[in-house]
């Protein structure tokens, strides 16, 4: 199998669905939903993700919204909004592709009051499968702070292997202190349940 030589003429049925959920492209429109999630969730996300250092405006989160539903058009960014029934969950995304190989990391964020139901771990399950049996990846890697327990288990339940630890690849966005990044990666979806998952 080789790359994909022009990734905008790529089809991607959507939305992807399990059981519970539906993942389908950001939208305009999506930013109140976006808003509101994040205000929720900010103190667990300040040890982990960018989008924390500073609560957005609904404004800035309408304009975000915005901008994953063009990128996911020029196969740039591909964000997925989670929803179950009609309510926001919150987003799962790859990007960094190598379209030569081809290649991409994996991203995920969840609101508070939706943790410890297994819904990450169901919604990365799904699009693990979509990304490796349409899409066509040949790799698929999830980038982690070691300190983030959480998001490491879910990559651990859905088979990726720890590939590299990387010590002082980072700054802590409350510490400022070095952490290390841990890699974790699959090549395939073998062995990844596809009973409830289906697209388009």
């Amino acid at each position: 199998m080789g790359g994909i030589e022009n990734p905008i003429l790529l089809d991607l049925p959507v939305p992807i669905r399990t059981k519970r959920l539906t993942l389908r492209p950001c939208r305009a429109g999506d930013g109140r939903a976006i808003f509101e999630a994040v205000s929720e969730s900010m103190q667990d996300f300040v040890p982990w993700l960018e989008l924390a250092q500073g609560t957005p405006t609904l404004e800035e989160s309408d304009e975000k919204a915005r901008r994953f539903a063009a990128d996911f058009i020029l196969r740039k960014h591909l964000s997925f909004a989670i929803f179950a029934s009609d309510r926001f969950l919150g987003m799962i995304g790859v990007y960094g592709f190598n379209w030569k190989i081809p290649s991409a990391h994996l991203g995920y964020w969840l609101r508070t009051s939706e943790t410890g139901k297994g819904i990450m771990t169901e919604a990365a399950r799904a699009l693990t499968l979509y990304l490796f049996r349409h899409v066509g990846l040949r790799r698929l890697a999830i980038l982690y702070d070691e300190n983030n327990t959480k998001s490491v288990a879910v990559a651990k339940r859905l088979g990726f292997a720890l590939e590299s630890t990387s010590p002082m690849a980072d700054i802590h966005p409350l510490t400022h202190e070095p952490t290390t990044e841990l890699t974790f990666v699959r090549f395939h979806a073998d062995g990844l349940d596809d009973t409830d998952v289906s697209w388009g």
